[in-house]
């Protein structure tokens, strides 16, 4: 398999807590989101986003050309290594 082990981590970590929801329904589910929304996390960063960050280095498009909002997220993606989040 192709994917990444941060990936399957996630989604362990997920089923365990959807086991442990099922048999306790008094529990929280917010922890499986949060596993599932972690893992779909890690497939856009190492399928799209490392690719986009390594093209706008190389084509120095890795400056800020505006004050805008939209501008300064994409420079923290490219020079800080910040995960855009789904």
């Amino acid at each position: 398999m192709n994917i990444p082990a941060a990936v399957i981590e996630n989604i362990v970590s997920a089923e365990i807590n959807y086991y442990h929801l099922k048999a306790n329904p008094n529990f929280d589910g917010l922890s499986v989101i949060s596993g599932y929304h972690k893992a779909l996390d890690s497939l856009v960063e190492n399928y799209i986003i490392r690719d986009f960050r390594k093209f706008a280095k190389k084509h120095d498009q890795d400056e800020l050309h505006q004050n805008d909002p939209l501008e300064k997220a994409l420079h923290m993606v490219v020079n800080k290594k910040y995960i855009l989040s789904l």
